[in-house]
């Protein structure tokens, strides 16, 4: 349809967007597209810094150009706000946005707003893109009509064009984004476009983003607002877990489905015992899984095949197989599924195995309870490369893991290395290692962790830290932990 018709035409005539990267160019094309009068897309860098094609797209679909930082004026004579998830909320952006009384929706929550058919919706600290990436696999598998995005990329809205009723938007979803989705006092609460999960996924929850929430239960409760765009007709799928996590039980009126979690991914003292009764997924034995359901069904589902490492990840494949179920999948394309995924890389991927050593690239583990999940899977000896930037967290859950056997010897790196000697020093032998750049950084710390190995065990990049003070993101680390590899390793 054009754009003006009544199907869709916005609420909204002028449109600021905060953040210039994927999600803020799709949402400032998709604003003009959609019939807002005045869009503008605004980043604090200088306009010599934007990509041309940039530009030229801006120009060419009558969308405004603010550089070199955020007009508030304009913010403040907005009809929306659709700011950058990356943007804290108590800016001096959100601040104009309530003294010119403008909505703020964030680029997630205006797609999920506007998507005309089911919307699954994934979150929690660790796992968020391999399962969404796996309920992906197991809807094409089972030739369900869908689209992959969100927090993962590419952004929800940049995927409009495949937007039908039949089509199921499966969404990686991040507390960042969360937080920019509206509250009860919107002015689209009631009416047509209001953000809405059919199904709502809480794979975990671990101390992360402490610098930029004051606690765990602040950081629990922004993940918690995806259960208030639900109603009864919706489903909320949670860890068994859940004892320390009320602020997810208690929130939404949708119906619960459990799957049992077999990582200590949840906040100490939280697990509760398992009622293979209770509707939800269950682990019958190390190969053998069965859900449960409301009615009493029962379905089970063989894993002998599942390809990937780690107890954390035979639970993110449990709360996986419901959420396919849910969205329309069958029982025999999700069995066919489990065997033909293939996982991600940088998450406990073995990238060699030389002279009886295993190394294992599990960059993304940007936080201590991924490095613990990463720990519990592999026996012992292992010897981590362990550091990087900081992210408000304590590291003594790692000395405990050294006093448990799990972890034999640490290669730290980074900005948070000294901080990690303190806490590991007299559990297990430390090294430092204090290369230049990246690259060099790497190679130093494969070769010492070598030096701690003694031809055993498996050598593991699983830094429990953000790259952000050595390298680009968790994919750079890991790319250059493989080179490392390939040079040292020959």
């Amino acid at each position: 349809m054009p754009a003006g018709s009544d199907a869709l035409k916005l609420p909204w005539k002028k449109v600021f967007v905060a953040g210039a990267g994927l999600s803020g160019r799709a949402a400032a094309s998709w604003a003009r597209n959609m019939g807002a009068e005045h869009v503008v897309l605004s980043d604090t860098v200088p306009l010599s810094q934007w990509d041309e094609e940039i530009v030229e797209t801006c120009k060419r679909e009558g969308i405004t150009i603010d550089h070199g930082g955020h007009d508030l004026s304009m913010v403040e004579a907005a009809d929306l706000l659709v700011p950058s998830p990356g943007i804290p909320t108590d800016s001096p952006l959100f601040q104009a946005a309530r003294r010119g009384g403008t909505e703020v929706m964030g680029e997630l929550a205006l797609g999920v707003a506007f998507w005309t058919g089911p919307v699954v919706g994934i979150t929690g600290t660790n796992g968020k893109t391999t399962t969404t990436k796996l309920i992906s696999h197991l809807l094409e598998t089972g030739g369900i009509p869908h689209v992959t995005g969100g927090n993962c990329a590419p952004p929800l809205l940049a995927l409009m064009k495949h937007n039908g009723p039949d089509t199921v938007a499966v969404v990686e979803v991040s507390s960042f984004q969360l937080d920019t989705f509206p509250g009860s006092a919107s002015a689209l609460k009631g009416k047509k476009h209001w953000p809405r999960f059919d199904v709502a996924l809480l794979l975990n929850l671990a101390y992360d983003h402490l610098d930029r929430y004051p606690s765990i239960d602040a950081y629990g409760e922004s993940k918690a607002a995806m259960l208030r765009f639900q109603d009864r007709s919706c489903w909320a799928v949670l860890p068994h877990s859940d004892r320390g996590l009320d602020f997810w039980n208690g929130a939404g009126e949708a119906g619960r489905l459990y799957f049992e979690s077999l990582t200590s991914l949840a906040p100490e003292g939280a697990k509760g015992p398992v009622r293979r009764e209770t509707p939800g997924a269950w682990f019958m034995d190390q190969d053998t899984l069965e859900l449960v359901w409301h009615q009493g069904t029962r379905e089970r589902y063989e894993l002998d095949g599942w390809p990937l490492l780690g107890l954390h990840n035979r639970s993110n494949l449990a709360a996986a197989i419901l959420c396919a179920r849910l969205a329309g999948a069958r029982q025999e394309a999700v069995q066919e599924g489990i065997r033909s995924f293939k996982g991600l890389s940088h998450r406990m991927e073995i990238v060699a195995v030389n002279g009886g050593i295993r190394f294992i690239d599990d960059s993304k583990a940007t936080n201590v309870a991924a490095t613990l999940a990463a720990l519990e899977t592999l026996p012992p000896p292992v010897f981590a490369i362990l550091g990087g930037r900081g992210k408000g967290e304590v590291y003594d859950r790692l000395a405990h893991a050294a006093a448990r056997g799990l972890l034999h010897g640490a290669v730290l790196i980074g900005e948070e290395a000294e901080p990690l000697r303190r806490v590991l020093a007299g559990r297990v032998e430390c090294r430092r290692a204090r290369g230049g750049d990246g690259d060099a950084t790497m190679r130093e710390a494969v070769s010492l962790a070598l030096s701690l190995a003694k031809g055993r065990g498996t050598i593991l990049l699983s830094p429990a830290c953000a790259s952000f003070d050595l390298y680009k993101d968790y994919r750079e680390r890991g790319e250059a932990f493989r080179r490392a590899v390939e040079a040292v390793c020959g």
